[in-house]
């Protein structure tokens, strides 16, 4: 008899973050084994959580750092944060790992 609880998936989706000159934060993400979630990605504008379902580009309408995270069907979750600078330069936009 095969126990499942064997294949327990622990690892947290591997995520990318950037944005480019108009400010619009891209999440690429990825994960091998339980996949991702129905709606695997948010971030924090600074007051609420908001998810995003199935869409990976938010627009940053403010400076400010933005927290994404994003979770696996299993509820691993991976968090990453990019500085954005309201000077229209991909350069000035900083990741925190």
């Amino acid at each position: 008899e095969v126990n499942a609880y064997y294949n327990i998936d622990k690892t947290a989706p591997v995520c990318t973050v950037t944005s480019d000159k108009t400010n619009t934060i891209q999440v690429t993400a990825k994960d091998t084994g339980a996949g991702l979630h129905a709606t695997a990605y948010r971030y924090y504008n600074g007051v609420t959580w908001s998810e995003w379902s199935k869409n990976t580009f938010h627009k940053a309408e403010n400076s400010g750092t933005y927290q994404i995270e994003v979770r696996d069907a299993l509820l691993n979750i991976t968090r990453k944060e990019i500085v954005i600078t309201k000077v229209q330069s991909a350069t000035t936009n900083t990741l925190k790992e």
